[in-house]
């Protein structure tokens, strides 16, 4: 065990937390320019995919991490050095988990706990209640993969989701989750499934960050130590038209027993109410996106994106150029302009004989091995006519179906290419001619030569 303090931050007040399910920390390179641009005090990371034998560091910041022997999942915690703490080792069967506990005067340490559920392990009630038992001050921030119409309206409730919300009940713990989703799928609802539960603080905001390259976006969680009291029981970080939902549900239930028209008179009322308040929580929530928008980053065309398909937000991978990968949106179009600028560059000397030369080699030798030459001997219109009267009469040799007959019986006329000022106008010759070549075409014994020179 380490200790690492500096007295400068001996006595936190406020902490800035975010938490990330990153899935993937390795290839996720903007990320260091997310730490400069936000600079948070605690960085909680969830889907690392880090094994022992990878190597990650950042500046300013410890790193503690819980890796896991096989492919994927991998929990980390990162904290600014100048914030005295030490990390504590956490077993919980139902979650992957990092863990620090950072000092405070008069021994009131408070411990942070980057947790993630995968989606397929059972979370048992017993083990929610060990991650806070004998302490006073726990944050647990994570990927719970819980979800539930208390904190993601638009999603179908899971049995996570169920335990948490009567945990949370039970022992009073709030639970902050952001009003936006945090997980993207591409045939699926978004959905909010990192969160925070707190005990013995106070999480004043919480905002999910359109931004990162991950199918989750990272979160922020405002934290204030000091000045913390305690809460009620169920309380949530959500807005009222949530509460409403839940007290029309428990009318549901009352309507169905008692049946009587009382009920159903507020129950509908209740509803109308509930109807204005997502009407204009939306619409609030619309003007909010809209005005913190800016096409100076990625914010407006991640709205865009949003909606014009709100079921498949699509990860755009990186492009890779001179000086390796490009994430963001501007190094993509700077990289896209440097090389059309590079492609479509005049010729230095527009008669440069050195230059029109090579050009004129290159033209000539793809003419030279990609020219067709015709082998076939040509064929007159005798040839064709002994051809024809030596068939027998009543075969047919094209599926028009017309008999050789016929064609032996047309005047022995050659169809021969005449000059446009010297042809005929007569529309009689015009359609004997046509008639004989349908009648000739395709004759087994005739040569393309032949036919070519009828044509």
């Amino acid at each position: 065990m380490k200790l690492i303090f500096n007295p400068r931050r001996s006595n936190i007040q406020n902490l800035t937390l975010v938490s990330w399910n990153a899935n993937g920390i390795r290839t996720r390179v903007e990320f260091r320019e997310f730490i400069s641009k936000y600079d948070p005090d605690i960085i909680n990371l969830q889907e690392t995919h880090l094994q022992p034998c990878h190597h990650l560091s950042f500046p300013n910041y410890n790193l503690y991490r819980s890796d896991r022997t096989f492919r994927g999942g991998g929990t980390a915690i990162m904290i600014k050095r100048s914030i005295p703490h030490h990390e504590i080792k956490i077993n919980n069967p139902s979650f992957e988990t990092s863990a620090i506990k950072i000092e405070r005067p008069n021994n009131n340490t408070v411990t942070v706990i980057s947790a993630y559920r995968p989606p397929r392990k059972p979370l048992l009630p017993q083990d929610l209640h060990q991650l806070f038992r004998n302490q006073n001050y726990v944050l647990v921030a994570g990927d719970l993969n819980a979800k539930h119409v208390s904190w993601s309206p638009n999603t179908q409730q899971n049995v996570a989701g169920h335990v948490i919300r009567r945990f949370c009940d039970s022992t009073g713990f709030p639970l902050s989750a952001p009003l936006e989703p945090t997980h993207f799928h591409k045939s699926l609802n978004n959905t909010v499934i990192d969160m925070a539960i707190s005990k013995g603080m106070t999480i004043t905001e919480v905002s999910s960050i359109p931004e990162l390259s991950s199918d989750h976006n990272p979160v922020l969680f405002e934290v204030s130590l000091d000045n913390f009291t305690s809460p009620a029981l169920s309380t949530y970080a959500f807005p009222n038209w949530r509460i409403k939902l839940k007290l029309k549900i428990d009318f549901v239930k009352t309507g169905k027993i008692l049946n009587t028209p009382p009920y159903k008179t507020q129950l509908n009322k209740l509803q109308k109410e509930i109807k204005n308040e997502l009407k204009n929580f939306h619409r609030a929530q619309w003007d909010k996106k809209l005005s913190e928008a800016s096409p100076d980053d990625d914010s407006l065309y991640k709205i865009v994106k949003h909606h014009s398909n709100q079921n498949s937000t699509l990860h755009i991978p990186p492009i890779v150029g001179p000086m390796g990968l490009h994430y963001s949106t501007k190094n993509k179009v700077n990289l896209f302009a440097d090389y059309l600028e590079s492609s479509f560059q005049e010729n230095p000397e527009p008669y440069d004989d050195d230059f029109i030369e090579r050009v004129e080699e290159k033209v000539d030798d793809f003419m030279h091995h990609n020219s067709r030459h015709h082998t076939a001997p040509l064929t007159s219109p005798q040839e064709v006519m002994d051809i024809i009267l030596k068939s027998p009469n009543k075969k047919a040799p094209a599926t028009s179906t017309i008999e050789l007959l016929t064609s032996k019986s047309i005047a022995p006329t050659p169809v021969t290419a005449t000059p446009p000022q010297e042809r005929p106008k007569d529309p009689s010759f015009r359609q004997s001619s046509i008639t004989s070549i349908l009648v000739i075409s395709p004759h087994p014994n005739l040569s393309p030569s032949a036919f070519s020179l009828l044509l």
